[in-house]
């Protein structure tokens, strides 16, 4: 039996310029460090947090894509940052537990005031989603190229340049 990744990594939001505001200390890939600013990335990057508690806001997220209520926002996450190229604009994804990630996806998708059974079952039914889509990803050979799908969400174990593609 293969063994699934605990980890995975979620594209996020893709533009020329992307523009996020550091919270906490952040290792950059290059060794340098950086904390709580606001930058304007216009190259690939990586960026892992070196303390507890470090999150990261990206600026005009797209929510709602192709529903009536789609709108812009900024949005913040925990877990490392990445920023890769592709094609004439940059990605930024986020690579983070798989846990996190479904209570992240729980509770933007459920009220807390659902009842406790209802919310287990939503828990049980996004796990069983999120590896069944890693593990049909895994076995249909996708390596380390970014693979997007138009209007399908795709979830991939952390491999660089693989990310989640949230349209």
């Amino acid at each position: 039996m293969q063994k699934l990744p605990t980890t995975l990594s979620v594209g996020i939001v893709s533009a020329r310029v992307i523009v996020v505001c550091l919270n906490g200390k952040w290792l950059k890939d290059d060794g340098g460090i950086v904390e709580d600013q606001q930058l304007s990335v216009s190259q690939p990057m990586n960026l892992a947090p070196l303390e507890a508690g470090c999150s990261f806001t990206l600026c005009g997220v797209t929510i709602g894509k192709d529903y009536h209520w789609q709108r812009q926002e900024d949005q913040t996450f925990t877990g490392r940052l990445s920023i890769i190229r592709e094609g004439e604009e940059l990605t930024a994804g986020n690579t983070l537990a798989i846990e996190d990630y479904l209570v992240s996806v729980i509770s933007s998708e459920m009220s807390a005031t659902n009842a406790l059974e209802l919310l287990k079952a939503h828990a049980i039914i996004s796990r069983s989603w999120v590896l069944r889509q890693i593990g049909d990803k895994a076995s249909s050979g996708i390596s380390g190229n970014s693979e997007k799908l138009t209007g399908k969400e795709l979830l991939l174990p952390t491999v660089p340049g693989l990310f989640v593609d949230t349209k």
